[in-house]
């Protein structure tokens, strides 16, 4: 009868289990220890192969350093780009030879568009027009509002 008398008694208050001698009254599992060092180095090892192999495939893919003919002088660079950007907005030129779309100078476009205006469809829209249209075109809405409306004012 006095075993069941156990369940019947509340559990130890903390300040009963602090009357307790204050320290571990059996040694530590050292084979549980044990294994789970070893698991411990196992996976440390694991995940730095991992990781070196990691940094060797993205160096792998690293660009190649630049072609010897690349100007080295940043400033030289800068110029040459600006040479090519200058040429390529001054001059007359072929865009794409196979669609028939050829490159103009930006000031004689310039001209063209006032005199023509803008080709519907072409060019950026406005905030008005982005807002009031859900950044959709005009085609994807069904034809109609909007662009019309300002061609023909």
């Amino acid at each position: 009868m006095d075993h069941h008398h156990h369940h019947d008694e509340p559990a130890m208050t903390p300040a009963e289990a602090a009357a307790g001698p204050g320290y571990e009254t059996r040694d530590a599992d050292t084979r549980g220890l044990f294994i789970f060092g070893v698991g411990l180095v196992v996976a440390l090892v694991v995940i730095h192969l991992g990781l070196f192999g990691l940094y060797e495939a993205f160096v792998a893919r690293k660009p190649p350093p630049q072609a010897a003919n690349a100007p080295v002088n940043l400033y030289e660079q800068l110029r040459s780009t600006r040479r090519s950007e200058e040429s390529a907005l001054a001059g007359y030129g072929w865009a794409d030879r196979k669609a028939g779309v050829v490159r103009i100078p930006i000031d004689r476009a310039i001209d063209l568009v006032a005199q023509r205006g803008v080709p519907k469809g072409k060019g950026p829209r406005t905030p008005a027009e982005l807002n009031s249209h859900h950044g959709m075109t005009d085609a994807a809405e069904g034809e109609g509002q909007g662009r019309d409306k300002d061609a023909k004012k």
